[in-house]
């Protein structure tokens, strides 16, 4: 507990462990002394001798030297503490809700068990008192047979009739039954029998009436009439038992809302529960259990013993009355509320890294496989999956792995990663909005999507390995692919737009959104250095710069992109067309390249190059296969296409292994010495002499 937990008006907030029950408890005296003079210089109360926090462990120890150091016996437990506390209330007249609510029990049976024990100690006072009062004659020798009448026989220690009074006479001991009960109930005629039942064979005089215990057995005792009044319990726990009731329903008390009911019929018996609603509709819901085992009390398939009734009907109370609390907190989400918000994140943010309203890829795989679409253009209207309709607090791993077993079975392997990846976005951002009350309905949430969407060891390592091989350029094919962007550039009117990002994609490896977002500054003529931005792809993205030199070359190709420009503007930039008349087109202003705009000329680039299947990525493979070729660290390779060591090492494998057998071959020298005349070596190398003499 903290110090935080300690409210108002001297009182401390209890959420129990076990059952995890709020609780407001006043603070005794005793308590609000030693706090008082304890050290507040920790959260917590109590702490151990290193000013830390207890553990539960930790905790139990120390109680336990303390047990030992106070010499009791070893069977003194921790929790008996929390025992000695009912005892105590009890001896001290406190009735059992009264015991509840200190000490958080969910039912009137545990409770119940320390008012017992003390009225047993009271009861046998008041037993050996009537018996003495008995033997000197101080009681009467007989009761009255009626009701409501004076008794028969005068008492022969006082000499006076005593006649009976109703509850709401003068009876002093009445005017305690405002704490427990209501002014109908009370009123009750049966009532009103049983507390004159009680009370005719008791002698109150007004020393009496002060004992609590006496006090708490009549409204204990009135208790227990009332609630039997309002719930016949029958016997329903055995077969045999269940198997002498009539025709109907029988029920039987789980708490003080809800009971568990078993209907009797001709062939075999049925379990159902029914518990209290308090909000619109009915006053009770009730909801099936199951079949009864009618034949024995032994588990079987199929059929349930009352103990396991009790055990479903109890989590179906509970899961009931925890949806309840959700449905008043606000509609329960579904995934496809979740989805959608995420989409709608999605297109926001992409749109202001472009700085124009666009719609995200994820959006379009989402709405593709998930979603669903209505029809556009030629494009068919396309239904949206089963999973989307469920709500989140009853999602499944099930669900989650029947959807993607109904993906299309060509789709790729990348592409079930990515929808797999948003669809887990977006479910976990939307359980971390939702209330409390909400998360209480599944709290394995997290657990639940993390196993459902894990990514899936596919074997497609070969080809894609392959893909990536026909993509690696060598430096004769990257030569002829940028004459041929030049040419293009100048047939068709770009001013050198597009030979310069083509440059700068060879130049740099970098990926297309890198380079648009590229503005003047990031250009250092001097230095012979591009600042490229870091990538968005990853987790949270790649924040800052990536310095990679370049040749003069490649600097005059973008000086009359930096000449005489603001520092802010876009590096590379291309013309917008709008429409003129009819058939025309022109120039209306220049803007960053977007990635749909490089998609009709590198076709004509490629084929100009006659190299038909090139991508434009197939320059930045080529780039890192460049710079492992000519030894330079993974790490530095990496950090330079701003990538991780773990994506060079996994795709580029044999690439390094390259590279590595080249440097280990400059270390190789000759170690057996040969009689014969040196030998000439193709790089031009002589053996002269060896190193390791002849065995001979």
């Amino acid at each position: 507990m903290a110090w935080s937990h300690i409210a108002p008006e001297n009182r401390i907030a209890v959420a129990q462990q076990k059952t995890g029950r709020r609780l407001l408890i006043p603070l005794h005296r005793d308590l609000l002394s030693a706090l008082a003079v304890a050290k507040r210089d920790h959260v917590s109360i109590i702490t151990t001798a290193y000013g830390q926090s207890f553990s539960v462990d930790g905790f139990s120890q120390w109680m336990r030297d303390a047990i030992t150091d106070a010499g009791l016996p070893l069977g003194c437990q921790p929790h008996g503490l929390r025992k000695a506390t009912g005892r105590r209330l009890a001896e001290a007249g406190a009735t059992a809700k009264m015991i509840m609510s200190v000490l958080g029990h969910t039912t009137l049976a545990e409770a119940e068990r320390y008012t017992e024990e003390a009225d047993q100690a009271s009861l046998a006072v008041d037993a050996l008192a009537r018996l003495e009062g008995h033997k000197a004659n101080d009681f009467p020798q007989t009761q009255s047979a009626g009701l409501g009448k004076p008794t028969k026989s005068p008492r022969k220690s006082a000499g006076v009739k005593q006649n009976w009074r109703s509850l709401g006479e003068s009876n002093p001991c009445f005017s305690l039954e405002s704490w427990s009960f209501s002014r109908s109930a009370s009123s009750h005629p049966f009532a009103t029998i049983q507390y004159y039942h009680i009370l005719s064979r008791q002698r109150f005089a007004v020393g009496r009436l002060r004992t609590p215990s006496l006090i708490r057995r009549i409204f204990d005792a009135f208790e227990k009439v009332l609630m039997a009044k309002t719930l016949a319990e029958e016997q329903i726990t055995t077969a045999r038992a269940r198997s002498r009731l009539n025709l109907g329903v029988h029920w039987r008390r789980l708490d003080a809302e809800a009971h568990l009911g078993y209907r009797r019929g001709k062939r075999s018996g049925k379990w159902l529960v029914r518990w209290r609603n308090h909000l619109d509709g009915a006053n009770y819901k009730q909801a099936p259990i199951g079949v009864a085992n009618d034949v024995n009390d032994k588990p079987a398939e199929g059929t349930l013993t009352f103990e396991q009734a009790v055990t479903q009907a109890r989590e179906h109370v509970t899961r009931s009355r925890a949806e309840a609390a959700a449905l008043a907190a606000g509609p329960p989400p579904t995934v496809q509320a979740a989805l959608e918000m995420y989409v709608r994140e999605r297109n926001a943010r992409d749109s202001r890294r472009v700085g124009r309203e666009i719609r995200s890829d994820a959006g379009h795989r989402l709405r593709r496989y998930l979603l669903g679409q209505e029809r556009r253009g030629r494009q068919e209207a396309i239904k949206a999956a089963p999973l989307v309709a469920v709500r989140l607090y009853a999602l499944t791993e099930n669900h989650l792995l029947t959807w993607r077993e109904s993906l299309p079975a060509k789709l790729k392997a990348t592409t079930r990663r990515r929808l797999a990846a948003d669809l887990k976005a977006a479910l976990n951002a939307a359980w971390l909005r939702l209330p409390s009350e909400q998360k209480k309905l599944n709290p394995t949430f997290p657990s639940i999507v993390k196993d459902g969407l894990k990514a899936e060891r596919i074997d497609d390592d070969d080809e894609t390995s392959v893909a990536r091989d026909n993509q690696i350029l060598t430096d004769t094919q990257v030569s002829t692919l940028l004459r041929a962007a030049r040419k293009i550039d100048e047939e068709q009117g770009f001013e050198g737009d597009l030979y310069r990002i083509v440059v700068c994609l060879a130049a740099t490896g970098a990926r297309f959104a890198q380079l648009r977002r590229m503005r003047v500054s990031d250009a250092q003529p001097i230095e012979r250095r591009l600042m490229v931005p870091g990538s968005y792809k990853g987790r949270g993205g790649n924040g800052g710069y990536v310095p990679v030199p370049v040749g003069e070359d490649v600097i005059d190709v973008l000086m009359p992109a930096i000449s005489g420009r603001t520092k802010e503007a876009p590096l590379l930039e291309r013309w917008r067309y709008e429409q003129a008349g009819r058939f025309g087109w022109k120039k209306s202003e220049r803007g960053p390249w977007r990635t749909a705009e490089l998609t009709r000329p590198w076709q004509d680039i490629r084929e100009r190059a006659r190299l038909p299947n090139v991508i434009p990525y197939a320059l930045r493979h080529s780039s890192i296969v460049r710079g492992l070729r000519n030894m330079l660290p993974i790490q530095h390779v990496a950090k330079l296409h701003n990538t991780s060591v773990q994506m060079i090492e996994r795709h580029y494998a044999k690439y390094i292994a390259t590279a590595l057998e080249d440097l280990a071959r400059a270390a190789v020298i000759p170690l057996i010495h040969s009689e014969r005349p040196d030998k000439q070596f193709a790089d031009g190398g002589v053996q002269s002499e060896a190193l390791v003499a002849d065995p001979e």
